[in-house]
């Protein structure tokens, strides 16, 4: 049999990502792969999409799908860290007391409602936190990210927890790579040492080890509020009231006076680690992540936003030359699951950061992150050919620049 002749798709402009955007220029598709990016040549057939920028689809580098059933985000914007958190370990644990519940199909459905969405909002790529009891059948429906990478939620600070939870860590290995997902599509494990004040230390370096030893990408939560800093440095803040308020406060666990920087060694020490939110990072710590190429950092705009938790430092470090990925975290804490919409209010919050790299970061940045990039993240020979369009809006380009209107919502092209 033949192969399908090449698509050849113009548009007044094309943004590879990996390399300056191109105006007229034209992506050349075969078997679902791109075949070559380039200005439009004299004579050739072409598909014309007028006047909008083709982009690769996005990368989510972070999300919770298990609340994708919340209609709205948990508690009030501006409320402090431990109070929300206290207001949905509450929720979580009065919702799956009913034993009239299947928590199971309860997952599934969840899920699948923030696959179908991340999928509609344009998203290729997407990096799940999985809980102990996710349900594999949820991520191998048809509305999906054509790559989706669980990383298995690992929960425990004390320290009788740390090797059933190593052991039920390889046994998610195990059955994420066993499992046949749909033609097309791609499911990945990978591991989440939660948070440092729900991990035992020994439990996140022997993950960490597991992760090395297996070539599978790692997610921590970390400097994600100051509640975090202060339980660390002194055992003290709202976030060891709720630790004891659930019984799960093991001081003696933990020496007083850590600093993120300490879990960003023990981090370093895994084949690819994401740090989640990273939030009150500082200077020396942007440099740290800079100086390792596996590791990333993982940016939550909005939800970020929702609990004030002062200006994200994003120039910082992208000037030390950190890279930072975006993730939307979940509907606990979103509006919703549209990657565009968390890339929109990086512009907002942050006109210094020029549109071309904000739109790195949400797509190049990402995979990279998860360690997808040789599919995933630009408009690349040989990457698969999942393409967006984008309406050009009112201030599109002037002379040879290309302006990003983040105004405007992309929608995926059909081949």
């Amino acid at each position: 049999m033949t192969s399908p002749e090449p698509i050849r798709l113009r548009a007044k402009w094309v943004a590879p990502i990996d390399r300056p955007p191109i105006e007229g220029g034209v992506v050349t598709i075969a078997g679902g792969r791109i075949l070559a990016v380039g200005p439009a040549e004299t004579g050739e057939s072409v598909r014309d999409l007028g006047d909008v920028v083709l982009l690769p689809a996005l990368v989510n580098a972070h999300t919770h799908l298990e609340f994708s059933s919340f209609d709205e985000p948990w508690g009030v914007p501006g409320q402090p860290f431990h109070v929300w958190l206290q207001q949905i370990i509450a929720r979580r644990r009065e919702l799956f007391s009913d034993a009239t519940l299947d928590r199971a199909e309860l997952n599934r459905q969840a899920v699948e409602r923030g696959l179908a969405e991340s999928q509609a909002a344009g998203v290729a790529a997407l990096g799940e936190i999985a809980v102990s009891d996710w349900n594999p059948a949820a991520f191998l429906s048809a509305n999906r990210p054509e790559s989706v990478t669980v990383f298995y939620e690992l929960l425990g600070l004390a320290s009788d927890r740390v090797d059933p939870l190593m052991a039920e860590a390889r046994a998610h290995l195990q059955r994420a790579q066993s499992l046949q997902a749909p033609p097309g599509a791609e499911l990945r494990p990978g591991l989440s040492p939660h948070a440092p004040y729900t991990v035992n230390p020994r439990l996140l370096q022997e993950a960490c080890s597991l992760s090395a030893e297996t070539k599978t990408p790692l997610a921590m939560h970390l400097a994600e509020s100051w509640e975090e800093l202060e339980l660390l440095q002194s055992h003290s803040g709202g976030l060891v009231e709720t630790l004891k308020s659930f019984e799960r406060w093991y001081p003696g666990e933990l020496p007083r006076g850590l600093q993120p920087l300490d879990y960003l060694e023990t981090l370093a020490t895994a084949h690819r680690a994401l740090v989640i939110h990273g939030n009150f990072l500082v200077p020396e710590e942007w440099r740290f992540v800079a100086a390792r190429p596996h590791m990333s950092i993982v940016y939550c705009p909005r939800t970020q936003s929702r609990f004030d938790h002062g200006r994200y430092p994003l120039a910082g470090m992208l000037q030390a030359g950190a890279r930072v990925a975006l993730g939307t975290d979940s509907r606990s804490s979103n509006p919703d699951l549209a990657l565009w919409s968390d890339m929109r209010h990086v512009c907002e919050q942050h006109p210094e950061v020029a549109p071309l790299d904000v739109l790195r970061l949400g797509t190049l940045n990402g995979a990279e992150a998860l360690g997808v990039d040789s599919d995933w993240g630009s408009l690349t020979p040989g990457k698969r050919a999942v393409l967006l369009q984008l309406p050009l809006g009112d201030t599109a380009a002037s002379g040879d620049q290309l302006e990003i209107d983040f105004s405007q919502t992309p929608q995926r092209v059909a081949l």
